[in-house]
């Protein structure tokens, strides 16, 4: 396949590579030479407001030519196909520039600057498009893309495409290993104080239990993570920060989270969950990543923000200094959905440099605290919500990234009868 276009840009590589190379998956050049595209005798995209013969055409809007941030761009939207669309125009195969809209929503052009942000700094997912277009709860974009494949594909019907199939990733954040075990004398007296002012006697006497160790601990929950995992590609986030009022994990030196580390490591991906002060002060997500290359023993090149704080485009210039490759922030605290429109990883697009970057973004799905938290669901309302976002991910053959905690499957304290949400979601994932 060969696509023309007049002025080719770091944008223009940047999407024709995720439809063409990663989503169509199919063989493809780029031109701006009309004579080279004239002569060529196989499938033709001509990505240009110039009308030529036997060629599939999208008009440009210009957005790929830019090199600047418009930070009040707001997308004009139309109808195509039953679907929703950005950029339209007034001709061509397809009315609206598909490629503009894709990259608008992958390079995330509406998070750039945007104050639309709560009070961790996160993006609104009221503020954005796939939101206010009613498309938020689906693979907006996965779905446009579909169809215009299929009507690539019937004015080229010899193109050889990919066939993708569906996959699930599980992803398990370690914010707190244990509830009682592991925590230093001054931590554990100041929570039995506050155990006795506020009557929580069974909780003391819980904790006593878990200390003397005549008790497990509840958030002990590893061995049967290892057996819900068994026969998938779970990966686990640790913080392994010093302790703040945000960040309240283990002793990240102790022999406890050493223990719990080096076992996950011996059978599962590791990664770093940067706490919530890193992107603040310089230096400390470096050293971060150097406790948990210590105790993992091995390369660190997967990450997770804490609370899932980030601001998209300078966190992840952030990630790529320190070696990051691969991020799983990319979703909302607030709802479910799909904060990229997609189902699958894509590349981390630079806006300030104008140029695509080796760090990939993959989206998750669903969070545990979003079902229960924010959207104040039942376990059972969870189990149903969970299981109509795994069906639009198998519907696009995408990768269904779900993000859960350990302690949600405690069944215990505030998590009490959520386990079996989990259990369902493995269970309707891999059916």
């Amino acid at each position: 396949m060969l696509i023309f276009t007049p002025n080719i840009t770091p944008r223009h590589h940047y999407v024709f590579q995720h439809i063409f190379g990663d989503f169509l998956g199919c063989s493809f050049k780029v031109t701006s030479l009309a004579e080279e595209f004239s002569a060529f005798t196989g499938p033709r995209i001509n990505y240009s407001s110039q009308h030529i013969e036997q060629t599939f055409q999208i008009i440009p809007c210009g957005l790929l030519d830019e090199q600047i941030v418009q930070t009040a761009l707001v997308p004009p939207v139309s109808v195509w196909e039953k679907e929703t669309v950005l950029f339209p125009q007034p001709a061509g195969n397809i009315p609206f520039d598909l490629f503009a809209m894709a990259f608008y929503l992958l390079s995330r052009y509406e998070e750039w600057q945007s104050p639309h942000t709560d009070e961790h700094g996160r993006f609104l997912a009221s503020a954005s498009v796939a939101h206010g277009t009613n498309n938020l709860q689906r693979p907006w974009l996965d779905c446009v893309l579909q169809k215009f494949k299929a009507q690539v594909l019937a004015m080229f019907p010899h193109i050889s495409c990919k066939q993708h199939s569906f996959s699930f990733t599980p992803t398990i954040d370690i914010d707190m290993a244990y509830c009682y075990a592991g925590k230093p004398l001054w931590r554990q007296l100041a929570a039995a104080g506050k155990d006795l002012l506020t009557g929580k006697g069974q909780q003391l006497g819980e904790r006593i239990a878990v200390l003397n160790g005549t008790k497990p601990d509840p958030f002990d929950c590893y061995e049967l993570l290892n057996r819900l995992h068994a026969q998938l590609p779970a990966i686990y986030f640790f913080l392994l920060a010093d302790y703040t009022d945000k960040d309240k994990n283990l002793k990240w030196n102790g022999k406890t989270m050493h223990e719990v580390i080096q076992k996950t490591a011996r059978h599962s991906v590791t990664g770093i969950h940067p706490s919530y002060y890193s992107s603040e002060k310089p230096g400390l997500f470096a050293k971060e990543i150097a406790r948990l290359r210590s105790l993992s023993a091995g390369q660190v090149i997967h990450s997770r923000q804490h609370f899932l704080r980030m601001n998209y485009h300078r966190t992840c210039l952030q990630l790529i200094e320190n070696g990051i490759q691969h991020e799983y922030s990319m979703g909302y605290a607030e709802t479910t959905g799909f904060r990229a429109s997609t189902a699958r990883s894509f590349a981390f697009f630079n806006l300030t440099a104008n140029r695509q970057t080796g760090l990939t973004i993959h989206p998750f799905m669903l969070m545990d605290v979003t079902l229960k938290n924010y959207m104040g669901l039942t376990a059972e309302q969870a189990i149903e919500v969970a299981a109509e976002i795994i069906q639009q991910v198998k519907q696009v053959n995408g990768e269904l990234i779900s993000l859960w905690h350990n302690e949600s499957l405690s069944d215990y304290g505030d998590w009490k009868g959520w386990r079996k949400v989990y259990e369902q979601l493995i269970y309707k994932a891999t059916a």
